[in-house]
């Protein structure tokens, strides 16, 4: 029963016990309060009866006194015939008949004083009666009469016995009351006693039951936040099945949700591969992830409580001062750093720093750019060799080639002339690849600058052709311009460059004795330039992969072709701030388009 009544209890809800506490203290109160009450009611009654005894005895006497007045006024009248003793028999008449009442109300409900007031009443109503028969026949006979004290003595003695009777017994009712009514006092004292004393057992109870239901919990609740805060372990469950409970159900889960984060977070942090730090305003190492042993050689142990600085190549305020300036900034601040491993080599490496208000800490994310700064070297090696190793070279021979076909050393046989001309094809084919790679590098790195000007776009066309007849001969192709006399505010030099690789890509791949136009119209935003061949045209969902570098469909592998040219193309009209695509259909030739702002918009 006890284990049931347990489970009740826990099983309430915080309403519910708010309402606990409110209705016991209540409920005791009315009860204490209706006992108190209905004790000082009797307290009240018995003073009420004390009082009215002690009015009744008083009473008594005076209607004993009355009486023996109108005895007096009926003899001094017998004797003197004197009217003063007839008006003070009336005058005393009157008092013996209020008096009577007065005793008739004290009386109150109490049977036992009813009839014995009773008994007085109709004795002195006889009484009376005699008094004015004897005073009329002394007035009437105007002689001395004879009164019958006797009888007089005998109704006075049975009326005071009467009175005596009624006087003992309230004068009993008056011993006795002290006595109940004291009982009735101690009872007060003891029930206010009593109360306090419930009131304060009930008190400390249900502080004790709420302290244990609920003020206990809320501290366990308390204490696990800043548990949770301090990632230790939380205190055990704080059971039950109200809100308190539900809470910490909750928060439970929080925890584990956010510990699982955490977990994760931390697996993140531990396995990166970039180094992740947090630096305090005197740009000491508070925290490194492990990535620090294996970029830089130091354990995480050895950079705890270590300044930045002491780890660099270059020391001094020039590297602390990217620090102090993410501090002041507030905000992200990215630059590069080399960094002194522990085997003394230097570590080229970019730091993402950011400052929190908060925790007064640097945030910072290292990671390694020795590679990247390896490649870039090596990148411009290849490039260096490229253009002054090979590219010097390969003119030097291209130059001979052509002095040697103009016959300036002499007319060389047949077969000698036939192979000086595949030589010669062979080197302008790498010449302009290697034109091709240093112009692709130039764009990518940004070093490509343009030199815009006014110019007409039919002269631009004219040059294009010129330079690409030769390759348009060998195939015997033509090419028609239409509608081409429009300025342009362009870099003439780079247009000539994309309108020869676009005319180069549609001859390679016309079929002999076809055409290529080259027409141009004004269009909103620029001048548009297309250049349409009857080739085979290119596959549906592959017009816009043929733009990047070293993209090319299966036909261009065929030809030869090295897949830089239209990505320079596309690079060069996206450098003017224009764009460039192809229309084609299958096996009914293709159209490639640019469009250029013209000289007006400009």
């Amino acid at each position: 029963m006890a284990t049931r009544a347990r489970l009740s209890i826990l099983r309430l809800q915080i309403w519910q016990k708010v309402l606990i506490l409110v209705a016991i203290p209540l409920g005791f109160e009315i009860l204490f309060i209706s006992v108190l009450s209905f004790l000082l009611f009797q307290v009240e009654q018995e003073a009420r009866v004390i009082e009215q005894s002690r009015n009744l005895v008083l009473e008594t006497e005076n209607l004993q006194r009355l009486f023996f007045e109108a005895g007096t006024a009926i003899a001094g009248f017998n004797s003197s015939q004197n009217p003063l003793f007839a008006a003070e028999l009336g005058e005393v008449k009157s008092k013996i008949l209020i008096q009577l009442g007065l005793l008739a109300d004290l009386a109150g409900q109490d049977e036992s004083r009813k009839a014995l007031v009773k008994k007085i009443s109709n004795l002195v109503q006889v009484e009376l009666k005699e008094m004015q028969q004897m005073y009329d026949r002394i007035d009437r006979d105007d002689a001395m009469v004879h009164v019958p004290y006797a009888k007089l003595q005998a109704d006075a003695l049975a009326f005071s016995n009467l009175l005596d009777e009624l006087v003992q017994s309230e004068r009993t009712i008056l011993k006795d009351a002290p006595v109940s009514e004291g009982r009735l006092r101690m009872l007060v004292d003891q029930w206010l006693a009593m109360g306090v004393a419930m009131n304060v057992l009930i008190a400390v109870g249900l502080v004790h039951y709420f302290n244990a239901s609920t003020t206990r919990r809320l501290t366990v609740l308390m204490d696990n936040t800043k548990r949770l805060s301090r990632e230790e372990e939380l205190l055990p469950p704080t059971g039950g099945y109200d809100e308190i409970a539900k809470l910490d159900t909750v928060f439970r889960e929080m925890a584990d949700a956010l510990n699982e984060a955490t977990r994760k977070e931390r697996a993140v942090v531990d396995n990166a591969v970039d180094v992740i730090c947090s630096v305090d305003k005197n740009y000491k190492f508070i925290a490194v992830n492990p990535a620090c042993e294996k970029q830089w050689g130091y354990s995480r142990k050895e950079l705890t409580g270590r300044r930045v600085e002491d780890i660099l190549f270059f020391k001094g305020e020039q590297s602390i001062s990217h620090f102090q300036k993410a501090i002041e900034a507030k905000e992200n601040q990215v630059f590069e750093l080399v960094v002194l491993n522990q085997a003394g080599r230097p570590v080229d490496s970019i730091w993402s720093v950011h400052w929190s208000e908060s925790d007064k800490l640097l945030f910072c994310v290292v990671h390694d750019i020795t590679d990247r700064k390896r490649a870039e070297q090596l990148r411009k090696d290849v490039i260096a060799m490229v253009s002054h190793d090979l590219r010097s070279p390969l003119t030097s021979i291209q130059v001979s080639i052509e002095i040697m076909e103009n016959g300036v050393k002499g007319t060389l046989p047949f077969e000698a002339s036939a192979e000086l001309r595949k030589m010669g094809g062979s080197t302008s084919r790498m010449v302009r690849l290697i034109n091709d790679f240093l112009d692709m590098e130039k764009l990518q790195s940004g070093k490509l600058q343009l030199k815009k000007k006014e110019i007409n776009l039919d002269v631009l066309v004219a040059n294009s052709i010129d330079a690409i007849r030769s390759l348009a001969e060998s195939k015997n192709l033509k090419i028609s311009e239409r509608d081409t006399d429009i300025d342009l505010f362009a870099d003439g030099d780079r247009v000539i460059q994309v309108i020869i690789n676009l005319l180069a890509n549609s001859i390679k791949f016309s079929p002999p004795c076809g055409e290529i136009e080259i027409a141009a119209s004004i269009v909103d935003g620029g001048v548009r330039v297309s250049i349409t061949d009857q080739g085979p045209g290119i596959e549906l969902g592959k017009e816009k992969i043929i733009f990047e570098s070293f993209e090319q469909l299966d036909d261009a592998a065929k030809v030869g072709s090295s897949g830089l040219g239209l990505s320079i193309c596309k690079k060069l009209v996206e450098l003017h701030g224009g764009s460039i695509g192809v229309t084609s259909l299958a096996a009914k030739g293709s159209t490639f388009w640019f469009i250029l702002p013209n000289a007006k918009e400009e």
